[in-house]
């Protein structure tokens, strides 16, 4: 009985400090409660805080009750922040954020003044001073600036120096490309949202941007991308026509090529069974496994998705055509047309290579004329043995000849040309070496022959004669039958290239003829030259030239132009002819000697040994012509003549 007793006054007693426990815990806190409501909540913060980065927040401690409304705040410079409550272990300790919403300017001094209010309007204020650091610095790029032969996705990647969870970082680039920058913490990534152009050199700089302050240049580098893949040859030729039908397809690349890409990205259309033969990693032989079709055009398709070794590609679809060969055509002739040399080759081009054997057999020429025959590719060569002068030839090409390629010509293609009567001889040599051509125009029998610069200070007549031999050139058909052209443009090419009288020994080689009155004297006005006339009749080679020239061809005219006494001299078998000069030209008719001495000329002054008094005993009708001027080239005043001389009675 005493036990239970004790026990039920053990349980009572134990209950009353259960509900004591029970009562004390429920009161403490709204005992503490009530004591800080009682006081202004308390603030543990720095008043200035050292170097901070630039996204780092404003924070502080607070005790007391309070709720996020209760805290107001100002920055200045004004920034927009947001507020944030973290709880602590403490019940009555709240730790207290102002996180700016963006990037704080760099090398700034902030202020922060806040208060916070308990529920029973007790306030507290702080005000809070930061000083932000320099601006971010890049540690290191990857791919280092500079890089080459970089690839067309590279990604560029910044080290930062410090850690940054806020701001725009961009990518500008010179030549312009687009570039999505993402971050994390003191890391960025650059990626190309489109591929960089190949084998281009790129300038980049990086920004750092914020609503509070203007970009920040944080890196400055550059980059060149891979040189594209290029095709360094390809055959047959883009637009190429008459190619042969076996022709096989060769490409090649400046860089190795990935063979699988190829084949993947090349087409023949219209489509063709195809073979390949990599003759290297650059070198590829397309082979057709048939003929391909005659007369066909032919496009090869290349993609840009056929990339090199090096992960670059082609930088654009190549498509390159070509036209397969149909019959045998002949593209050109050569001579054609009027006038081609005596010696000319005739010379026939096609549109695709032929056989020779097949080209010989249908090959001919009228009139017949023998020759060597030769072909190289698509041409053959005739050289005929000789031609004649102002002949009509005709060249035939009968169908039948045979390509290469297997195909034949089936149409006659024909060629006519006249052949020229022009000739080219050198007679002589000055003194000095020089040439004296004679320029031949014509085939008849009766030689007419034009001597000018016997003088070489008279050089205007050397210019009109080359004008004329220009005009009988182009005008062969003009020339009668029964004549031929004799023309020496220049008969004393050591004086005319000094512009003096006499040739490179000092002679007058209008004094130096085989005359009966011949001396070495001469007289020009009222100047006497000693050797004028030179050492003996003929001493110079110039004479000599002309000498034989006109004892082997025996012409029927002769007329020697000279300057500048505005005159036409000639008499006894010459009269008519000098008459008809005269009245041609406009220049004064002279015959005959005006003195009673017999070497007194018509130039009022002695003169011996002269080219026309040589030819004239030769019974050779002869004229000398003397210009007006001894400058002007006097072709037009001559040129009626000239042609009068064409079809003039002989």
């Amino acid at each position: 009985m005493r036990f239970l007793k004790e026990g039920y006054h053990k349980t009572k007693h134990h209950h009353k400090n259960l509900l004591l426990l029970v009562l004390t815990s429920l009161l403490t806190p709204l005992l503490v409660f009530g004591i800080y409501s009682l006081f202004p909540p308390k603030v543990n913060a720095s008043l200035t805080n050292p170097l901070q980065s630039l996204d780092k927040p404003f924070s502080a401690e607070v005790w007391g009750i309070l709720d996020k409304s209760s805290i107001s705040f100002e920055t200045d410079p004004n920034i927009p922040v947001t507020v944030k409550m973290k709880s602590t272990n403490f019940p009555l300790k709240t730790l207290v954020e102002f996180e700016p919403k963006d990037l704080l300017a760099p090398n700034t001094s902030y202020t922060l003044k806040f208060s916070v209010e308990n529920w029973f309007g007790l306030k507290s204020k702080k005000t809070l001073i930061r000083t932000t650091s320099s601006a971010p610095k890049v540690t290191k790029v990857s791919p280092d600036s500079g890089s080459i032969d970089l690839n067309s996705q590279t990604t560029l990647i910044f080290q930062l120096n410090q850690v940054l969870n806020k701001g725009q970082f961009e990518l500008k680039t010179q030549p312009e490309a687009v570039f999505e920058t993402t971050h994390s913490k003191n890391r960025i990534l650059a990626r190309p949202k489109t591929d960089l152009k190949q084998g281009q050199k790129y300038t980049y700089t990086l920004f750092l941007t914020s609503k509070v302050f203007d970009d920040i240049n944080l890196f400055e580098g550059e980059l060149t991308t891979l040189s594209p893949l290029e095709i360094t040859s390809l055959e047959p030729a883009d637009q190429a026509e008459v190619v042969l039908k076996n022709q096989v397809i060769k490409v090649s690349f400046n860089k190795g090529v990935d063979k699988l890409s190829f084949e993947k990205g090349f087409t023949l259309e219209p489509p063709t069974p195809l073979t390949l033969e990599w003759v290297d990693e650059k070198s590829v032989i397309i082979k057709p496994e048939s003929l391909l079709i005659s007369a066909t055009k032919y496009s090869l398709i290349l993609k840009d998705t056929i990339s090199a070794l090096d992960k670059s590609h082609l930088a654009i679809p190549v498509n390159n055509t070509f036209t397969t060969a149909g019959p045998v055509r002949v593209v050109s002739f050569s001579p054609t047309g009027a006038y081609p040399y005596l010696n000319t080759n005739i010379v026939v081009n096609f549109d695709q290579p032929v056989d020779e054997l097949s080209a010989k057999a249908h090959f001919s020429i009228q009139p017949e004329t023998t020759g060597n025959f030769s072909l190289s590719g698509n041409q053959i060569v005739f050289k005929p043995k000789s031609l004649a002068a102002l002949t009509e030839y005709k060249i035939i090409l009968s169908p039948g000849i045979v390509s290469l390629g297997g195909e034949n010509s089936t149409e006659t293609f024909t060629n006519v040309f006249t052949t020229t009567s022009e000739q080219t001889k050198v007679i002589g040599y000055s003194v000095q070496g020089k040439p004296i051509t004679a320029s031949y125009f014509g085939i008849g029998p009766k030689k007419i022959l034009l001597i000018g610069a016997m003088h070489g200070s008279e050089s205007n007549t050397g210019k009109m004669l080359t004008n004329w031999v220009g005009y009988l050139r182009a005008n062969q058909g003009q020339i009668a039958k029964d004549r031929t052209f004799i023309i020496v443009p220049y008969a004393n090419p050591d004086g005319t290239s000094k512009n003096q009288r006499f040739n490179a020994h000092g002679v007058d080689l209008n004094r130096n003829w085989d005359t009966p009155e011949w001396q070495s004297l001469t007289y020009l006005q009222n100047t006497s030259y000693p050797n004028g006339g030179g050492s003996a009749p003929f001493s110079e080679p110039e004479t000599q030239a002309l000498r034989n020239l006109i004892l082997s061809e025996n012409p029927s005219r002769i007329v020697s132009y000279h300057a500048a006494a505005n005159m036409v001299i000639g008499d006894g078998i010459a009269d008519s002819f000098g008459d008809w000069y005269a009245a041609q030209t406009g220049y004064n008719r002279v015959k005959g000697d005006v003195q009673e001495d017999p070497n007194m000329s018509a130039l009022g002054y002695i003169i011996t040994g002269t080219f026309e008094d040589w030819v004239t005993a030769r019974g050779l009708v002869t004229l000398v012509i003397e210009f007006v001027s001894q400058t002007q080239n006097e072709y037009n005043r001559n040129l009626p003549a000239l042609k009068g001389l064409l079809n003039y009675s002989i």
